[in-house]
């Protein structure tokens, strides 16, 4: 393993109000019916996402495992959502995952270089095994909000040492998992893929989540 690089110099002992801010909207949001839809609302949360910064953390937070592990430490649990800071060291991957049904997630880079995959399901392709999905993004994720939805199949791959804030509603329980696919072979059309569902993470996802 490799001696971590994270820096908490900057971190505090109990939440700045920008991470209150953020708790308070989250809150809003996710108690809410249909959250894509009330723009007003919707629009408050991911403002308050964009202004939280590293140095907005608590200084709570467990030092993060040594690499290769993903770590993932809780932030604050409520019912509707969870607020977690995920912690990937460079060469790190979260690999190719979707969300429960009716779920809503934002990821918002707050240091290092995260490159995110993200495919959309579709009907294009002709076949009846796996999952085909069509892709959307694939670029190196900036400082703003990317919203992830149950539509969604998505990954993340660490260029360099990388924190990531991450809200999920409703939070992932025994029975509201994420499932992870594997890709396969491409689909019928451009930037169209086949993905195999697995029985759960693949082998090689080293990860550590602390509460």
């Amino acid at each position: 393993s490799t001696q971590s690089t994270w820096d908490y110099s900057k971190v505090h002992r109990c939440f700045r109000p920008q991470m209150e801010n953020l708790i308070r909207e989250a809150s809003r949001i996710f108690n809410t019916s249909d959250r894509t839809t009330d723009s007003s609302s919707l629009a408050a949360f991911l403002s308050a996402f964009d202004q939280v910064s590293l140095e907005d953390l608590p200084s709570s937070l467990p030092p993060p495992a040594p690499s290769p592990f993903v770590t993932i430490s809780a932030i604050h649990d409520a019912r509707s959502f969870a607020l977690s800071v995920f912690f990937l060291p460079a060469g790190s991957r979260i690999p190719f995952h979707t969300h429960p049904t009716g779920s809503f997630g934002v990821t918002r880079l707050l240091t290092g270089d995260l490159r995110v995959l993200k495919f959309e399901h579709c009907s294009v392709c002709v076949g009846s095994e796996g999952v085909c999905a069509v892709r959307t993004t694939d670029c190196l994720l900036d400082n703003t909000a990317f919203v992830t939805t149950d539509a969604d199949i998505h990954s993340f791959q660490a260029l360099s040492d990388s924190v990531c804030l991450d809200v999920m509603g409703p939070p992932f329980s025994e029975n509201q998992k994420c499932l992870f696919l594997a890709e396969e072979q491409p689909g019928d059309k451009e930037h169209h893929r086949w993905f195999r569902r697995l029985e759960g993470p693949p082998p090689d996802f080293r990860v550590e989540v602390r509460q």
